[in-house]
């Protein structure tokens, strides 16, 4: 009896992504800035940023949203603020509203560095798309959340 990770829950799916994507950032060299990193296929799951790296040859910050192939994409909340738009990544505040906040555990120094101000961002957008082989295709993502059609290479 074999299980494959494309007959699994969509939780599983999700935090295989997760693990592939933080797998593939940190074999290349990549800083992991983010706190609430999925260890398990059966971790429960987390909202907010799932990814924050740094390139420590560049420091170009990259914040990464994964997906599971066949999943879906980017969301819209009921408000209509889209995922991995300006405002949903930070608000701001600094703040349990504040995803870049929280996925960076109020950390202050950190924090001013990827986004200094409201209007500057140092930063990024890619979503991962991760393959039932653990494959992955990255594009960038626009500061109003939508995908662009080019691809990200890490």
């Amino acid at each position: 009896y074999k299980l494959t990770i494309s007959t699994m829950s969509a939780a599983r799916k999700g935090n295989f992504g997760e693990i592939c994507t933080d797998l593939d950032f940190y074999e290349k060299g990549y800083d992991v800035l983010h706190v609430n990193r999925v260890n398990s296929i059966d971790s429960p799951i987390q909202q907010g940023i799932d990814h924050i790296f740094k390139n420590p040859q560049t420091g170009e910050f990259i914040i990464v949203e994964s997906k599971f192939h066949g999943t879906g994409g980017l969301s819209t909340l009921v408000d209509g603020t889209r995922q991995m738009s300006d405002n949903w990544i930070s608000d701001g505040t600094k703040t349990s509203s504040d995803r870049l906040w929280n996925a960076l555990n109020g950390n202050l120094s950190l924090y001013n560095q990827i986004k200094p101000s409201l209007t500057t961002n140092n930063y990024t957008r890619v979503i991962s798309y991760i393959q039932p082989d653990g494959s992955i295709n990255y594009k960038y993502i626009n500061s109003n959340g939508y995908e662009i059609s080019t691809p990200f290479t890490n």
